[in-house]
């Protein structure tokens, strides 16, 4: 065994290999991607964009972007069944900006009718609450 893959923590083989010449098991894996790293790093950047400005990218935005840059270049492509979850891991930051559907509370926070039931029912409980006390 090579003295200096010990003193790393390495294998031998795998000192070996990178010696002469091997790739990692991600960068030999890249040509498989259907995305180039510049194009996947556009994406990151649309995404970061959209959350910049206030919106949330939904996974299905995410998705149909992902089909339309695959249509325009690769034609009768489309994207893998694990396309988006490979594309998360290898993009961490994207993952808790990217969500699958809207938050329903802060969304019914917003909605008048919603907010005068809510009054309606709170000052409805203080009546009856305050008839209950006397």
């Amino acid at each position: 065994m090579s003295v200096k893959a010990e003193k790393y923590g390495l294998l031998y083989s795998t000192h070996h290999d990178q010696l002469n010449g091997a790739q990692d098991r991600k960068s030999s894996r890249e040509c498989m991607q259907l995305f180039t790293k510049q194009e996947e790093k556009a994406i990151v950047q649309w995404c970061n964009h959209l959350h910049d400005w206030g919106f949330q990218p939904k996974i299905t935005l995410l998705n149909q972007m992902a089909e339309h840059l695959i249509q325009k270049h690769a034609g009768q492509q489309t994207l893998g069944k694990h396309w988006l979850k490979r594309f998360l891991d290898r993009n961490p930051e994207l993952a808790s900006r990217v969500s699958s559907r809207l938050d329903r509370q802060p969304a019914l926070a917003s909605n008048p009718a919603v907010l005068r039931d809510y009054f309606k029912k709170v000052s409805l409980l203080v009546f009856l609450f305050s008839f209950i006390m006397c």
